[in-house]
């Protein structure tokens, strides 16, 4: 039932907060956060697949899955080509939630969502988020407040401009800058503009993660108090910004805290490149290097490969296919055939390694749609504990470090998920919330703001009353090969 009065809504985006952080170790530090989780509902928020940044925040804010967006992650094929390149706000087709709220005549505020750049026009003020390109004129809308922010703010701080590799004093202190910068941008544009809906994503807990994860991880080798000390300061920090900035609103608005992902440390990763180099489905125009390096097209040699991978958080394999790629070797007959075959060579060797069978999906099965150019596997080892690496010239097959820079973290399948919502009691105020997923919250915000959710969409309203049917699938897979698959 959608509500006749229409309180504010404050969504506060924290990147890569885990419920193991959040909800336990790190919950003395965040008192506020406690103290919203006692008078509402929470749980840990189901990611999407895959549990990137981007696509997640996208998916998020729109209510439809990567397949539906063509999102698989930072880089996307290039049709017709060997080629990769980075997602760009333009890639994102469909009406966000933002847009369905201003088409209603709602005010918004979208500060410092991923893959908003150039900041989106609203009824209400926008700014982007971190893929921001450095001395960009279009990060805010209205235009002119790019340079009223920057006269009172400073430069605009999107992104730290290194985290991996940085010393972890050093970083703490960079976060902390940012996030006084973010949360004072977004104080003073909540007073300008009295937005109906006001998200804010800081991105300081994904960088705080993979530059010093394994430094405040207890079960780590390098853990230290100290380090533990800088990490636990750092989300007692965020917790008095979000407090200040939820002063800024009266007693029935709505406060969601939410965020994209979890994190887990990091445990190694599997060669991706180099295994299929060795089991005869990748050939190179020159002899492995003696040390990883990247993987160009032209070391290939294509007249004999039929696949070839990127690293990442999973590992996405895509079959060298007559007709499709430039220089394709696979008939589309045997398509099926030669996937099937490889996913079953994959699962066998990670279990002779002793490591569990990974999880590979087929995009075109697992999701409604699958746009733009997916990968013909999705790869998932040791349930994201462990990355896939593309360089090639490695030692071994199975690294203990990440091949480009230095990690402290891998992803996790849940994020965080509170909502304290003072216009709905429910049955079990303050206990915890099962099921929730990233689909929800594109429902939620358009209930909370009395507008009927488009058709189409994915997810349900968090602020109604819980479901009984707690098993409903989410989405129901299309079927076909490739039906809907750029091909």
């Amino acid at each position: 039932m959608l509500r006749r009065h229409v309180a504010p809504t404050l969504v506060v985006g924290l990147d890569c907060a885990s419920p193991e952080l959040v909800f336990d170790r790190f919950a003395t530090e965040m008192p506020f956060l406690e103290s919203i989780r006692a008078s509402g509902t929470w749980g840990p928020l189901r990611s999407t697949d895959p549990p990137i940044t981007v696509p997640a925040w996208a998916c998020m804010t729109s209510g439809r899955d990567p397949g539906e967006l063509g999102l698989y992650g930072f880089r996307n094929r290039i049709p017709s080509s060997y080629g990769w390149r980075m997602a760009e706000a333009r890639d994102v087709r469909v009406k966000s939630v933002f847009d369905h709220l201003s088409n209603a005549g709602r005010r918004v505020a979208s500060l410092f969502v991923p893959l908003t750049h150039p900041a989106p026009p609203l009824r209400g003020c926008s700014i982007s988020g971190f893929l921001t390109p450095e001395r960009s004129n279009a990060w805010t809308f209205p235009r002119r407040l790019s340079s009223e922010l920057t006269a009172r703010h400073g430069s605009y701080r999107a992104d730290l401009i290194e985290f991996r590799g940085v010393a972890f004093p050093e970083a703490c202190r960079n976060l902390h800058a940012m996030a006084d910068q973010h949360f004072s941008i977004a104080h003073e544009l909540f007073s300008e503009f009295t937005p109906d809906l006001m998200m804010m994503v800081e991105i300081g807990p994904d960088r705080l993660h993979h530059c010093g994860y394994h430094l405040f991880d207890p079960e780590s080798r390098s853990y230290s108090e100290e380090h533990e000390a800088l990490a636990r300061d750092y989300y007692r920090a965020l917790d008095r910004h979000i407090e200040q900035l939820a002063g800024n609103y009266p007693s029935n608005a709505s406060i969601i805290i939410v965020s994209d992902h979890g994190a887990q440390a990091m445990r190694g990763g599997i060669c991706i490149n180099d295994w299929l180099c060795e089991h005869g489905y990748l050939f190179l125009n020159r002899g492995l290097s003696k040390s990883p390096q990247r993987l160009g097209v032209e070391d290939i040699d294509w007249s004999k490969t039929k696949a070839f991978g990127e690293g990442g958080y999973y590992a996405r394999i895509c079959l060298n296919i007559e007709g499709r790629e430039p220089k394709g070797i696979i008939p589309a007959s045997r398509f099926e055939l030669v996937r099937d075959r490889l996913a079953k060579e994959l699962s066998s060797w990670c279990m002779s390694e002793g490591l569990s069978a990974p999880l590979i999906t087929r995009p075109e099965q697992h999701y409604r749609t699958a746009r733009g150019f997916p990968p013909d596997l999705m790869v998932y080892f040791e349930d994201l504990a462990f990355r896939s690496l593309g360089t090639v010239g490695h030692p071994k097959l199975i690294a203990s470090e990440n091949d480009l820079a230095p990690d402290g973290c891998n992803h996790a399948w849940n994020g965080i998920g509170i909502l304290n919502d003072n216009a709905t009691r429910y049955p079990t105020q303050g206990e915890l919330r099962e099921g929730m997923h990233l689909y929800d919250i594109t429902p939620t915000l358009l209930s909370l703001q009395s507008i009927e959710p488009p058709k189409g969409i994915l997810g349900s309203d968090l602020s109604a009353l819980p479901s009984t049917d707690s098993d409903a699938p989410i989405s129901e897979p299309s079927g076909g090969l490739h039906s809907n698959v750029h091909w």
